[in-house]
This record gives C-alpha cells, structure tokens and sequence, in this order.
C-alpha cells in the first residue's frame, strides 16, 4: 500500500531529563503511496452507491 512515516522538529536541552514531550513541535505524519497504489489512481473508478441513507 505505501509507507507512513513521522517527521518533527523540537526544542533543544540541555540534559536529557529536561527532555518530555512537550519539547516537540511542528509533528506532520506523511505518506508515500507504493508504485502499485499510484498506477491505480491513475485511473479511478466510480459506481453509483445503491443506499440513500447517506443523504
């Protein structure tokens, strides 16, 4: 399917006791889709739903 991974940046200290997680900042989550999952949304396919109760 593809890969998921973390990027942060965060306040530098001075010990590693000081250090929590409150020292993080700017947390983004990224994905990159495999080769696989990009042909297939080269090309999507729609069908029209049969249930009305998401109207």
């Amino acid at each position: 399917m593809g890969i998921f991974s973390l990027h942060f940046s965060s306040d530098s200290k001075d010990s590693p006791d000081k250090v929590n997680g409150s020292c993080i900042k700017n947390l983004k989550v990224q994905f990159r889709p495999s080769t696989k999952l990009k042909r297939k949304l080269l090309s999507p396919k729609f069908e029209e739903s049969k249930d009305e109760s998401n109207y």
